[in-house]
């Protein structure tokens, strides 16, 4: 399997770990897509890294907590369901797969592992129309939708997505919402509090904020 790097952290992102938590991530490499707002570009290329063997990477895993990112870990998908039967060979359960959203599919194979999927919107650099609200209902309850808010049009974009899901008996996913700078309009928000009450005016009181600890 194609790795980037492998390294223990905090986990600042919404998962089922819960932010905050000690976390071993395992970051793949390559990826399907080129957002502007990447910060781990140096992990695009496929090539990136070193190619090892799952046992040796699993070797490498010191918490119960493990995180599997990238790049987009679904375009090794053989590898990425050897690594995880390993995992779980080892009495690892509690695993993550954070996927950028364009490549959901078996879901169900990937049994009890929680997915954290991103739902692109204009403010990724992409056409909205390569989120596919179909695939997405292929996601299991307990799995998160997170959508990365910049202004009124990526808001809309998200509340109209989590509202499409919600109907197709998706209640149990949970929707994060991350934000780095707040455009509304004409105005840029200075603080968090008052996206949130145009979150609330608006019916969306069921979002968690994600705040990226981390950072």
């Amino acid at each position: 399997m194609q790795v980037y790097s492998i390294f223990e952290s905090i986990d600042g992102e919404i998962s089922q770990h819960t932010q905050g938590a000690i976390t071993t991530f395992v970051r793949l490499s390559g990826c399907n897509l080129r957002c502007l707002y990447c910060d781990t570009k140096y992990a695009i290329d496929i090539m990136a890294g070193e190619d090892l063997d799952v046992s040796v990477i699993a070797d490498q895993i010191r918490t119960t907590n493990v995180t599997i990112t990238g790049g987009e870990p679904l375009l090794q998908y053989k590898e990425l369901r050897n690594f995880i039967n390993v995992l779980r060979h080892r009495g690892i359960a509690s695993i993550c797969i954070e996927t950028n959203g364009t490549m959901i599919k078996h879901r169900e194979l990937f049994g009890d592992t929680k997915w954290i999927v991103d739902y692109k919107l204009p403010n990724a650099g992409h056409s909205h129309e390569y989120m596919n609200l179909k695939s997405f209902e292929d996601l299991l309850d307990g799995d998160i939708v997170k959508f990365v808010v910049r202004d009124a049009l990526d808001l809309q974009l998200a509340c109209r997505a989590k509202v499409h899901l919600q109907k197709n008996n998706l209640n149990h996913l949970t929707f994060a919402i991350s934000i780095e700078e707040v455009r509304l309009g004409n105005i840029t928000f200075p603080s968090i509090p008052v996206f949130v009450r145009r979150l609330i005016e608006h019916g969306h009181n069921d979002f968690i904020l994600n705040y990226q600890h981390h950072k």
